[in-house]
């Protein structure tokens, strides 16, 4: 389960039953065996955008690209 008080909610990306979803500082990879997260940033900033290319998920965070 993903908690988020206050904080930005974003679905950014999903294929094959998984998806990615933004909720506060941290990225989470959500799938039938729940809710994993793989990715955090400062308090101050979410992830907000996400594209897929070249078989890669790119992942953009609020003031900057995250490579």
């Amino acid at each position: 389960m993903i908690s988020v008080q206050d904080s930005p909610c974003i679905l950014l990306w999903g294929r094959n039953g998984k998806l990615l979803v933004s909720a506060g500082n941290t990225l989470y990879l959500v799938s039938s065996d729940g809710a994993k997260p793989v990715l955090r940033i400062s308090v101050s900033n979410w992830f907000w955008h996400a594209v897929e290319a070249c078989g890669k998920v790119f992942v953009q965070k609020h003031g900057g690209f995250l490579w």
